[in-house]
């Protein structure tokens, strides 16, 4: 069988498309492909080192509140003579604060996994400025408290007096 040269022509164009259609199906596609797999592992990586930078860069902030809430929480070891102190700075506060402490109970102490919670229950009675302003007293005591339990209710005949229990919480960190 003998090609004219128009025929021939269709032949090698033919048989160029098929070569090319191989090639990219069987070579570039996949290399492509590959290559923007990488190169999405590699924007991947470079944003997790802008976070380590950003992270690296407030290390100081990070190590300086670490080391206030560690001074704030104390030792176990401390922990007997913190508790009475604690119950002594609850006393003092009620008293600049205008809030009469009508008990004041120690509840157990729970030893947890790396830490100690102890908790103090607080009857009392006071108005609603003074109990205001022994509440933001305890958010900015020296150590950790936590307000667990806060029930008021008025006093019998005046409302303008309220009663009152709390729970406060603290933890101290074991060695």
């Amino acid at each position: 069988m003998i090609l004219d040269k128009r025929e021939r022509r269709i032949l090698y164009l033919t048989i160029l498309v098929a070569i090319g259609a191989l090639f990219y199906v069987f070579i570039a596609e996949p290399g492509l492909r590959g290559w923007q797999s990488k190169e999405r592992k590699i924007q991947k990586r470079l944003v997790g080192l802008e976070r380590d930078r950003a992270v690296l860069k407030s290390r100081e902030e990070v190590e300086k509140e670490y080391s206030g809430i560690k001074r704030r929480m104390k030792l176990e070891k401390e922990s007997k003579k913190v508790i009475p102190e604690l119950l002594l700075g609850l006393g003092k506060m009620a008293e600049t604060t205008g809030v009469r402490i009508e008990n004041l109970t120690p509840l157990e102490v729970k030893k947890l996994s790396f830490y100690s919670d102890f908790s103090v229950e607080v009857a009392l009675e006071s108005n609603l400025d003074s109990l205001v302003r022994f509440l933001y007293k305890l958010k900015t005591y020296p150590f950790i408290l936590d307000v667990r339990r806060l029930a008021l209710s008025p006093k019998g005949d005046d409302p303008s007096v309220l009663k009152g229990e709390l729970v406060i919480s603290t933890v101290f960190l074991k060695e």
